[in-house]
């Protein structure tokens, strides 16, 4: 009897690192395609942390500021950006601030570059959310032509009262 279950035990075994073997084999592939699609994500990941890394290359951000007035008053709470005038041929990179009590200032490395820009304005009553709505608006997007150079980064911004909502 011993031999018998010795023989099935062979038989197992060999049926058994058969199947190892087709096992592995079949997932030799499917790792080998898992690994190489890792491989690639992982490069991807790479390339754009590397784009990431503040390189001084590229265009030049200014560090712009100023005063904003809606209709003659300081504007109490918004935002600007400032895009470049592709109207007027401008390229380089755009900037972004946040205005208070009707003054801003981009922070290192949010400024605009020098050139013919956009400033896109919006301003608010306040800068407190005060409902679903969010802030109360004092008018949305309003546009202006803008020229900055590397000796003038202080521009005053003057919104009419026509842009206005109510």
């Amino acid at each position: 009897m011993e031999e018998t279950r010795g023989s099935n035990n062979g038989e197992q075994d060999q049926a058994g690192n058969q199947f190892a073997v087709r096992f592995l084999f079949q997932n030799g592939k499917l790792m080998r395609r898992t690994l190489s699609v890792y491989r690639v994500v992982g490069v991807i990941c790479l390339g754009l942390l590397a784009g990431c890394g503040g390189s001084t290359a590229g265009p030049r951000r200014l560090n712009v500021s100023g005063k904003v007035e809606f209709n003659g008053a300081p504007v109490p709470y918004g935002e600007i950006v400032f895009l470049p005038d592709e109207s007027r041929g401008a390229t380089g990179a755009s900037g972004f601030a946040t205005i208070t009590d009707g003054q801003y200032r981009t922070e290192t490395g949010t400024g605009p570059s020098a050139g013919q820009l956009i400033a896109i304005v919006t301003g608010y009553k306040t800068g407190e959310v005060t409902g679903p709505e969010g802030r109360p608006p004092l008018f949305l997007e309003h546009r202006i032509p803008v020229e900055l150079a590397d000796d003038k980064t202080v521009v005053d911004l003057q919104v009419p009262g026509s842009a206005g909502i109510e």
